[in-house]
């Protein structure tokens, strides 16, 4: 169970004013929010421009605190690590760092967070939504655009306990059905997922249209595959931006993997918070707790026919035209080819 914590405000208003005066109001603009049309004439393309985006990204991001974290009734507040994607700066769960807990039919992951509603900045990609989104993703999945995932924002509604099901699909690949495993490396990711792949060939036609990058694209793990300059501000909100929004994925060639692992969420109930968890105005609280069955239903892909039916078969047929068996046919060769 793999879990990736996202605050939907992706800059801080402090540090935007303080560093960047007046990129605030642009922002919009770079992540799609608003359009040239309205009032984009208005801006300042040549000090946007100027602008590091990468670095601000990074530096001028949004923070929010764990307040506390539980996994299986351990503390799990310090087995988080930063990670950076197009959802801003997230925090992605270790669980690897509890592999000697004893076996359970049934793992239990809860977190309290927060963030600080007065820092909050409205652009980014979900930044209408007040709190977090929390990605579930597969062991090799960095690509946070298709996997499951649940918002966390309505405290009022209580605590949500999410319950979530496993499911393990394996195929036989090659010549039965078409797949890829899960060790092959992608141009940029270092093991292959359907999700990554599909996230891939986004990546790629964009910046084959736009003849530039993204800050937020992940790199090319080998230098050979290319570099192109990081798009301008003007360039994203012109032309990375709505590129994603009308890409056709159809064109996509992304098999599934030979052995995959998917967690789908099942059920969500609404427990109740003992106190107001809002008592401060600026401060925001919410939790979450999820249930994992540990065990997974399995689904296994079997030849229907066998190259052992196979050579059968070709055995039965060269019998029934020829009026001989197979192991006849192998004698009379066997005899002839000790005659040279």
């Amino acid at each position: 169970m793999l879990q990736v914590v996202c605050l939907n405000s992706l800059h801080s208003k402090l540090k935007l004013a303080e560093e960047y005066p007046g990129l605030e109001e642009a922002l919009p603009y770079y992540y799609g929010g608003k359009h040239e049309e309205s009032h984009g004439s208005m801006l300042n393309w040549t000090y946007l421009n100027s602008i590091d985006m990468g670095r601000v990204q990074k530096r001028i991001r949004s923070t929010f605190l764990m307040v506390a974290c539980k996994f299986q009734g351990q503390d799990c507040s310090r087995s988080w690590l930063l990670a950076r994607s197009k959802q801003g700066s997230c925090l992605r769960f270790q669980p690897q760092r509890f592999d000697n807990l004893p076996y359970s039919r049934r793992l239990t992951l809860s977190m309290v967070l927060a963030f600080n509603k007065t820092d909050w900045t409205d652009c980014g990609w979900n930044h209408h939504l007040d709190g977090f989104t929390i990605y579930i993703t597969g062991r090799h999945d960095r690509a946070l655009m298709g996997p499951e995932y649940i918002m966390l924002t309505d405290v009022t509604r209580g605590i949500p306990v999410v319950d979530l099901k496993q499911q393990r699909k394996v195929l036989l690949g090659e010549p039965y059905s078409e797949c890829i495993k899960s060790s092959q490396s992608l141009v940029h990711y270092e093991n292959y997922t359907q999700n990554q792949c599909t996230h891939e060939c986004l990546i790629n036609a964009a910046k084959n249209y736009c003849n530039c990058t993204a800050t937020y694209f992940p790199p090319a793990i080998k230098e050979e595959d290319g570099r192109l300059p990081v798009c301008t501000f003007k360039q994203h909100a012109q032309c990375i931006v709505p590129f994603q929004e009308k890409y056709d994925y159809s064109d996509c060639v992304c098999p599934p993997e030979c052995d995959v692992r998917i967690t789908k969420v099942e059920a969500i109930q609404y427990g109740h918070y003992a106190h107001d968890p809002n008592a401060l105005p600026d401060l925001k609280l919410t939790s979450v707790m999820f249930n994992l069955d540990n065990e997974a239903v399995n689904i296994h892909e079997h030849p229907e026919y066998t190259k052992a039916a196979l050579m059968s078969d070709i055995g039965g047929a060269a019998g029934l035209i020829l009026g001989m068996s197979a192991s006849t046919i192998v004698g009379v060769l066997d005899y002839v080819l000790k005659g040279f």
